[in-house]
Order: C-alpha cells, then structure tokens, then sequence
C-alpha cells in the first residue's frame, strides 16, 4: 500500500506493507480526532480579529486601570473602589506616615482590627494590579 505525505514544498508517496499502512492511517485518525477535540476547547483571540468580534467593556473605570503606564497608575485607580473608610485608613498608615497602633487609638478600636482591616483592603487592591 502507498501512504502519501504532504509537505510544504512536494508530496511524497512510500510504499509500505499492509499491516504497517493499517497501523499509520489509524495513528493519522487518532491525532485529527485529537486536534479536533483540542480546537473544540480552545479559540484563538485572532479567529476573533478576523472574525470582525470585538470584545468591549462598558464600564469605563475598568478601562481606566489597564489604560495607566505603571503600578502606581493602576494603584490609585483602584483606591478609588475602596470605601472612604479604607481610603482614610489607607491615607493614614500609607500616605501619612501614621503607625497601624496609632491609627487604632484614633479610631478607637483595637490594632489587631486595624491589621484585619488593611488585610481586606490589600485583597481588593490586589484584584486590580
């Protein structure tokens, strides 16, 4: 049996016995199905570009922080999701030089809420860079 391959600058045919044909014509069936599933699962964002798809925001705060050049860009942008009370407790310890026991007497809770407090602050911040 004569098994043809395709390359990109000629074809070439081999002749080869039966059982090794049987063999490399279910190997070839094996690996399409296998592309196949695999092009299932993906999609490439260029498919997209051709495609003419454009995958828009409408929020344009989101936009706003991928738009910024550096971190810090991106940091006061996100601070700006934060509550005014994180925003207070951020300018005080960050900003204001204030010390996390300092801030605690002020606002009159204990230092371990105030640590709490910064923890939560530097999950929702950490979303944004």
């Amino acid at each position: 049996m004569k098994i043809k391959y395709e390359f990109a600058d000629g074809d070439v045919e081999v002749d080869v016995p039966n059982e090794w044909a049987s063999i490399l014509v279910e190997l070839d069936r094996l690996e399409r199905n296998n592309d196949k599933k695999e092009r299932r699962r993906h999609y490439s964002l260029d498919a997209c570009v051709y495609e003419g798809i454009v995958y828009a925001s409408e929020d344009k705060n989101l936009t706003a922080i991928f738009e910024t050049d550096s971190k810090f860009g991106r940091l006061t942008e996100a601070i700006k999701y934060l509550s005014d009370k994180q925003k207070s407790l951020i300018q005080a310890v960050y900003f204001d030089g204030m010390s996390v026991s300092d801030c605690a007497k002020h606002m009159g809770i204990s230092q371990s809420a105030v640590s709490q407090q910064l923890k939560t602050i530097y999950k929702k911040l950490k979303k944004f860079l």
